[in-house]
Parts: C-alpha cells; sequence; structure tokens
C-alpha cells in the first residue's frame, strides 16, 4: 500500500565508502544485489566512477566535516517498476538537478510476522548527494572540488556548500513536494490511494474538522517508524527487541485500522447508493426523519469530544509563545523533532539539543512578563469559550436525542427504521475493535509504565551521557564484581577475596569520580536532565491523549455491539473460548518454564561437579560412572558367591571363576579411582573456583532468559483475562437488554445521557506551575 516515508540525513568523513558501498550491495554488501533493482550517478566529467567521486569526498573534505547527505523516501508498492523510476527522476530532476548524486531503489518482499497481515514491498530509494553546489570552475586537482570554498578566488577553493540543506524550512517544502509528487503520479495512474507527509496527529485533527469520525479512528495509531539499520540488524540488544517488537505491532494496528477503514469506505457508497434511491422517491423533508437525526446527533456529539480532548491537551505556554514570535513554532517543531527520533541520545545529539533549547529559551527572553501574561490570559479564554461551547452544543445535542426518543415511542417508522439499522451491524467487528482497542490501551500502559521508570533513573542517564557512556557499564561491573566478591567469600578464596576488594574500592571510586567531573558544570548538568525529562514528558502526554482515545473506541463499540441484533452472545463465545485456550497453553508453558527454572538452581557440590565436567571435559563423569559400574558388578558377584556357597562342592569351578572376575573387577576400580583422584588434583582449586564463578554466571544468565519468558507469558494472559473481563461484561450486559424491544434498548444506550455528561459546571485550564516549566517543553 501506498506508505509515505521521507527523511534526510548526514555522513561525515570515514563513513562515505561504507555507505556507499551498502546502497549500491558493493564490496562486503556484495550479494545482496537482487534488492537492487535500479541505479544512476549524476557525476563530473573530472571522475571515472561515482566510487571515484565519493572516495575523493572521504579523503579530501576537512576531519569531521560532512561528505553527503542522504534522502531515504518510500515509493508506491501500487506502481510498476518502470512507474517509480519516472516518478523517481521527476523528485531529482526538481529537487537534485544542482547536485552530484548517486541514486538506487531497493525492493524487497517483506514477510510479516502475523498471519493475518498480507505479504508487501518494502520499495524504498536512497538519494545520496553532496551538498557542494555543481560549478563551472575548471580545478587542476579534482580533489580541490571538496576543499573549503573561497569567495574571492573560487578556483582556488572548493564548491560552495549550499546553506538551504541545514534548514528546516527546506526538509518540510522536501517532504511537501514528495507528498504532491506521489499523488500526482497516483492520480496518473487511476490509482486511488493518496499519501500525506503530515504527522498522524495532524491529519486526525483535519479528520475531524471534516467530521470524519471514522477516518479519526483509522489515524489513531502510533506511527510505523524503525531505523532500517536497527531492523536488519542481525544480533539484536533486548532493548532493540522489543523496538521491532513495538513496530511489528503497529504494522499489525494499521494493517487492522486500514482494512476497517476500507469497509467503513464501501459501506458508504452502498449508503451513498441509497440515499440517491431515496431521493427520487421522496421530498426533502420526509427524508428529514426522526432517525437521521438521531445518528447526525451521536456523530456530532462524538466529533466535539474528541476536540475537546485535543483542546485540553494544548500546551499554553508554547501556544502564547508561538502567537508572539515569529518563527518560535517552526523552531519548537523542529526541537520536537529531535527528540523523537531518538530514544537515546549521544553526547554530539544532546549539545545539538541543547543548542536548540537554548535558541528558544533566547527566543522566550524577549517577551517580558506582562506582555505574555496577557496574552496568556486571552489564550486561556479562547480555548475555555471554545470548550464550553463545545460542551453546550452536545448537552443540546443530547437533550435532542432524549427528545427524538420520547416524541416517536410510539412511532412504528422510526422503531422500524432502528431495527434496520441494528440489524445490519457487524457484530463480528465491532468485537474485533474492542479487542484491538484493549490491546492498544494496555500497550499504551506499558509504555507509560516504562517512561515513569525512566524519569526516575533520569539522573543515571544524566550521568551516562555527560561522561560519554561510561557511567552506567562502570556501575554494572561493579555490581558484577560485588556478586563476584561474594561467591568468593562463600567459597572461602582468601588471596582471590583480597584482590577483589581493591579492585572494587578502585571502581567504586571511578564511580564516584564520574559523579563528581559530570556535577561540577551544575547548570549542564541540569540542563541536559531537564531535556531528558521534557522528552519523556512530552512523550508521557502523548501516550494518555492516545489512552483516551482507547478508552473512547471501546465504549463506542461497545455501544455499537449492545445495539446489534446479529450473532453477538456467539461471537463473544468464540473470543472467550479461544481466549481460554491461549490461556490454557500459556499455562502449560509456564509450568515447563518454571520446572527448567527450577533445574537451575544448583547446591555448591552439584556446581562443583559441573565445574569438574567442564574442565575435564566430561572425563570426570566417565571415571565416576565406570566406578559405579564397577562396584554394582562387585556386588552382584558377592551375592552370586553366598548363593554357590551354600553347595560348595558342587559349584567349586563356578566359585572361582566368580571370586577371579571380582579380583579383576577390584583392582580394576582401585586404577581408574587413582585416574579419577589424580584427575581432580591435577585442577588447582583457582582454576576449579574461577570455572564455577563462570557456570554461576551462565546459569544466572539463563534464569533471567526463563524468568523474561514467564514475564512474557504472564503479561499475555494477563491481557487476555483482561479481553475475557471487556467480553463477559458485555455478554452479560447483552443478555440484560436482549429482552427489551429495539426502541427501549436504544433509548437506555443512546437516549439515557451516556454519551455526553451534563451539567459540566465552569471549566478550568491548569496554567503551568515552576515543575512544569522546567520539565515540559
Amino acid at each position: 500500500m501506498a506508505n509515505y516515508h521521507l527523511n534526510m540525513s548526514y555522513g561525515k568523513v570515514g563513513k562515505t565508502n561504507a555507505h556507499f558501498d551498502y546502497i549500491t550491495a558493493s564490496g562486503k554488501y556484495t550479494g545482496k544485489e537482487k534488492e537492487l533493482v535500479y541505479e544512476d550517478h549524476n557525476m563530473p566529467d573530472w571522475v571515472t566512477s561515482a566510487k571515484e567521486f565519493w572516495d575523493l569526498a572521504d579523503k579530501n573534505e576537512r576531519i569531521n566535516g560532512r561528505t553527503y547527505r542522504e534522502v531515504r523516501i518510500s515509493l508506491p508498492e501500487e506502481l510498476t517498476k518502470e512507474e517509480n523510476i519516472e516518478l523517481l527522476n521527476q523528485f531529482l530532476k526538481e529537487n537534485f538537478s544542482g547536485h552530484y548524486y548517486s541514486v538506487v531503489i531497493h525492493d524487497k518482499e517483506t514477510q510479516p510476522d502475523f498471519e493475518f497481515v498480507e505479504k508487501h514491498k518494502n520499495i524504498h530509494a536512497h538519494i545520496m548527494f553532496c551538498p557542494r553546489v555543481i560549478d563551472d570552475i575548471e580545478r587542476k586537482d579534482p580533489g580541490k572540488y571538496f576543499k573549503k570554498s573561497n569567495s574571492k578566488h573560487p578556483e582556488r577553493g572548493g564548491a560552495v556548500k549550499d546553506e538551504k540543506w541545514n534548514e528546516v524550512e527546506t526538509l518540510l517544502k522536501l517532504r511537501k513536494d514528495w507528498e504532491t509528487l506521489q499523488n500526482e503520479h497516483l492520480e496518473k495512474h487511476n490509482i486511488k490511494a493518496r499519501v500525506s507527509c503530515e504527522s498522524l496527529e495532524k491529519q486526525r485533527q483535519k479528520a475531524l474538522e471534516e467530521g470524519d469520525l471514522d477516518k479519526y479512528e483509522k489515524l489513531n495509531r502510533d506511527p510505523i517508524n524503525i531505523d532500517h539499520v536497527t531492523l536488519n540488524k542481525v544480533n539484536k540488544s533486548e532493548y532493540e527487541k522489543k523496538m521491532i517488537e513495538e513496530f511489528n505491532l503497529n504494522r499489525e494496528i494499521r494493517y487492522y485500522k486500514d482494512k476497517i477503514y476500507e469497509q467503513v469506505i464501501k459501506e458508504r457508497a452502498r449508503n451513498k447508493e441509497i440515499i440517491n434511491e431515496f431521493d427520487s422517491t421522496i421530498s426533502k423533508k420526509e427524508k428529514e426523519n426522526a432517525y437521521n437525526k438521531l445518528a447526525s446527533n451521536r456523530n456530532k456529539i462524538d466529533i466535539n469530544n474528541a476536540l475537546i480532548d485535543e483542546l485540553q491537551s494544548i500546551n499554553i505556554k508554547n501556544d502564547v509563545y508561538s502567537r508572539l514570535i515569529p518563527g518560535y513554532e517552526d523552531k519548537l517543531n523542529e526541537l520536537i523533532s529531535l527528540m523523537k527520533e531518538h530514544e537515546v541520545f549521544t553526547q554530539e545529539e544532546f549539545d545539538l539539543l541543547a543548542q536548540k533549547y537554548n535558541e528558544l529559551k533566547l527566543m522566550e527572553a524577549t517577551i517580558g512578563n506582562e506582555e505574555f501574561n496577557k496574552e496568556r490570559e486571552s489564550v486561556v479564554n479562547e480555548i475555555a469559550a471554545t470548550i464550553e461551547k463545545l460542551k453546550k452544543e452536545n448537552n443540546k445535542l443530547n437533550d435532542e436525542i432524549q427528545d427524538i426518543f420520547v416524541k416517536n415511542a410510539n412511532n412504528k417508522e422510526f422503531h422500524k427504521e432502528l431495527e434496520n439499522h441494528y440489524q445490519n451491524n457487524n457484530s463480528k467487528k465491532a468485537i474485533n475493535n474492542i479487542i484491538l482497542a484493549n490491546q492498544e490501551k494496555q500497550k499504551l500502559e506499558r509504555r507509560i509504565d516504562l517512561i515513569d521508570l525512566q524519569l526516575s533513573n533520569s539522573r543515571k542517564t544524566t550521568l551516562n551521557i555527560l561522561s560519554k557512556k561510561k557511567y552506567v557499564p562502570l556501575e554494572k561491573e561493579v555490581a558484577k564484581l560485588k556478586n563476584e566478591l561474594e561467591s568468593k567469600q562463600n567459597l572461602g578464596a582468601t588471596d582471590e577475596v583480597k584482590i577483589l576488594k581493591e579492585l572494587l574500592a578502585k571502581k567504586e571510586k571511578e564511580l564516584k569520580d564520574i559523579e563528581i567531573s559530570c556535577t561540577k558544570d551544575m547548570d549542564k548538568f541540569i540542563r541536559i536532565k531537564e531535556s531528558f525529562e521534557k522528552k519523556l514528558h512530552n512523550n508521557r502526554a502523548e501516550l494518555n491523549f492516545k489512552l483516551k482515545a482507547a478508552n473512547l473506541s471501546i465504549e463506542q463499540n461497545s455501544k455499537e455491539l449492545l445495539l446489534s441484533n446479529k450473532d453477538v452472545r456467539s461471537h463473544l463465545s468464540d473470543v472467550i473460548e479461544n481466549n481460554n485456550k491461549s490461556i490454557e497453553l500459556n499455562y502449560q508453558k509456564l509450568e515447563k518454564l518454571r520446572f527448567i527454572k527450577k533445574t537451575l538452581n544448583k547446591d555448591i557440590k552439584e556446581l562443583e561437579v559441573i565445574a569438574y565436567l567442564s574442565l575435564t571435559k566430561g572425563k570426570y563423569g566417565k571415571l565416576q560412572d565406570n566406578i559405579a559400574k564397577n562396584i554394582d558388578k562387585i556386588e552382584q558377584i558377592d551375592i552370586e558367591l553366598i548363593k554357590l556357597k551354600e553347595n560348595k562342592l558342587f559349584n567349586i569351578f563356578a566359585i572361582r571363576k566368580l571370586e577371579k572376575e571380582k579380583a579383576n573387577l577390584e583392582k580394576e576400580t582401585d586404577q581408574i579411582s587413582k585416574e579419577f583422584k589424580d584427575l581432580k588434583s591435577s585442577i588447582s582449586p583457582e582454576k576449579l573456583n574461577d570455572e564455577i564463578s563462570r557456570i554461576k554466571e551462565n546459569l544466572a544468565e539463563k534464569e533471567e532468559n526463563i524468568n523474561e519468558q514467564i514475564q512474557g507469558v504472564l503479561n499475555e494472559n494477563r491481557e487476555l483475562n483482561s479481553m475475557n473481563n471487556i467480553c463477559f461484561n458485555l455478554y452479560q450486559e447483552y443478555n440484560n437488554q436482549e429482552s427489551k424491544d429495539i426502541y427501549s434498548k436504544s433509548f437506555d444506550i443512546l437516549g439515557s445521557g451516556n454519551t455526553v455528561t451534563k451539567n459540566t459546571g465552569s471549566w478550568n485550564i491548569k496554567i503551568e506551575d515552576e515543575k512544569e516549566k522546567v520539565i515540559r517543553l
């Protein structure tokens, strides 16, 4: 499906050749040629190949200079390869004709992680271009092109770098150009799909303003963004695995919501045909019946409530400064974009963030308190008045809904309209929507909990940033040394205990020195800590808003379900039954995992045996087994001899044979015992203790992995039980409503005032206090 994506990045000296090899599937990336479906280069005459051009850039650009910029764009999979090349070339001609560039198209079919999500193409282009403008100056040394430019004597210096590529306005224009061009080509080839460069938040707001609540619900999800490097990585960290898990879940949600919206569009088309037929047979006055008014009011109330939520989430301070200072909003959006791009910041990224933050603060400093307070009061009053107006309108609409039910209590046509509408309700779709919203709710709640945890560790994160990522690894090393010291003390390894204590004291001092060094410039420390916390609080506010939307979706679909006349109980029962099966399977999985975990718990004697087995490559166990087998055989011979000696005269030869066999076994056992004793003594206590420590660490890692799996299963069961509770409550409510006629049922659910809270009273905006000014953008 058509999917908008455009991002721009830059590359520094030393990384140019590797990146060129990556996008062109050459060098160490040879073998990925199948993914490369198109390649073109706009290069000067003074190089023989694109590879040579980028190699010259790497060698001649100043140290720490930027050798290239890259624009990565997704291409619509609805277009053919030739049509996408035509689209791409037009984009290049309109935006990059003044630069040397290399462009490639990669095309790879992705295999989704969810069985009901269709395979799709991951077709995208990499535009790697030199930010220096093409000039007509002849330079004897081609490498000079990449040197610093000379405004007085251009021929003595390099080509000028176009500064526009450092401006956020350029990126915004490029994004809009790519949206417009894609949509033109989609329309040209009679494809209905369209793309938008706007954020999901802006698209949702637009859908609300247009009164399209279904589209708003479709767009009410997390964006599907992930770094392609992370996605293609072989060895991923736990954090990266969680990122990919979230990416796949977001893809699943988008797929599901897109399918639902497609169905809504089809239903709208069918309804339009019915209305057109209806128009030709009845008059305008007849058309404005009670049922149409009821449906219209309900839709309007839902839209108003969504708008109220949007208005209540507005940041007053930012809105005030955006009105008073030209360009403030663009700077703010640039800062927010930087914060959203990264979960973890390097020192360089934080310096850039601090620079943008300081620019905003300087702009804010130009506004006096009196001017700010006056404008703030105006903003607060405007928002309050708008919300009050929307709430009054909702109260009026709600009163009208109740009046409709009262006036049409005996209107058979009205009852029939209700019956016809809810007869066609898709109860399975409503249940799926409820489950989907509930899954999203659970995910959002977990993310909010994670942010709360990150906020509690913000000091540690700041220390790690300022120490160039030394603090956290050192802290982990200290914790590991403490565990190792405890282990050695239990084993009585005196010499090693002494060494470990000295090492631990040294590392703890290093840790303390980092803390002192990083907090010496307290202003810088506080600024970075606040920047990190701002990002987290900003993310938390967005998640809370999405959580509201998920709850609203559950509420709305629950109403639709309760008013449906079609297979509700069977669908709810199916969901509960399937969930119970999954829960039962998970319980079996838990039992196995807990059993495995139990087997990992070893006492010191068991650990010692495992260590000997490891160090002797199994010989220790084989010798033990041979000694045990021989002892068993000797015991059996002794039993046989006792029986034979009861008739010694008749069994003399058999007795002699068994006694000889016993003597041989005893001799062999003595030899094996000696070998076993020598084998044990060949392993020094230090070596044995080291191996025991290594095994303990290995078992601890395995136990940690098992604990994560157990937690994952428990979380899944928690979600399944939560779904079951929702379905069970709906089942009970449906049973309570089922005996009523459609009029009474509709009145109870739609006309009883549940749609909007009445007697709202006054509405007050909570102005940010001093703490909020520190931690929020």
